[in-house]
């Protein structure tokens, strides 16, 4: 704006200048022209400088907002991060209170069943006992047997080894007592046969004369089992 005055007020000193100059003479004539060819010029200068002072301020304004558009996004995105990072802290505490209560209730359990585990009688079978099974199970021909507990369990192998020696005196084929690795583990006394319809004759036997000296025996159906063959697991005290 300075410069625009400033321009205008040497316009006007100018044209006073052609005004009083006299009218006669080549000199003045070229002078007087001169004078009004620099006005014009000088007025021509003035609207560039203005054009480029008021463009300057457009651009100077746009680059402005975009900065501001572009601040805004920043601090959208900056939110949005912390709102879903606030969200994956929140899912994650969730998640580790799930397993942290997970873990404490297998923990509960675990312990449960070790104190269970230790304050159990051993399993055993009195001399009456032995004789009351190997008199029911003589009375099948041919029988056989294999007797298997979980590796590590000793109590259950040593009860495997005692049920596995009343078969042997009552006639059953048997075989050396080994210890298998189950995905879980096996409680109990389990009968194991290839299905309902391939199971031998005598496992409901089996299973009967057990319960008859206080040990119920569970069944199950694996079909990896050979057809007629008759497995017991003698797995942890239950």
């Amino acid at each position: 704006m300075a410069l625009w005055l400033y321009i205008i007020e040497t316009a006007v000193a100018a044209l006073g200048v052609y005004m009083t100059l006299s009218p006669p003479g080549r000199n003045a004539k070229w002078t007087r022209h001169s004078i009004v060819g620099l006005f014009i010029l000088l007025w021509i200068a003035g609207g560039i400088v203005i054009w480029k002072q008021q463009n300057d301020a457009k651009l100077d304004q746009t680059r402005a907002q975009l900065d501001a558009a572009d601040l805004r996004a920043a601090i959208r995105k900056s939110e949005n991060a912390a709102m879903a990072a606030q969200g994956e802290a929140a899912s994650a505490k969730r998640d580790l209170a799930l397993q942290i209560a997970k873990s404490q209730a297998k923990l509960s359990s675990d312990i449960g069943f070790v104190g269970r585990h230790l304050t159990a009688p051993v399993r055993t079978l009195t001399e009456d006992q032995q004789q009351q099974l190997v008199s029911s199970l003589s009375k099948v021909p041919e029988a056989q047997i294999v007797v298997r507990f979980p590796v590590g369990d000793s109590e259950a192998y040593e009860f495997a080894l005692l049920l596995n020696r009343v078969f042997s005196l009552s006639g059953w084929k048997t075989a050396k007592v080994t210890g298998d690795i189950f995905l879980g583990v096996p409680r109990g006394l389990i009968l194991v046969v290839h299905s309902q319809e391939g199971a031998p004759p005598y496992a409901g036997l089996v299973q009967r004369v057990l319960k008859e000296v206080g040990y119920d025996a569970s069944g199950l159906a694996d079909s990896s089992v050979p057809t007629g063959y008759l497995k017991l697991i003698v797995g942890s005290r239950p």
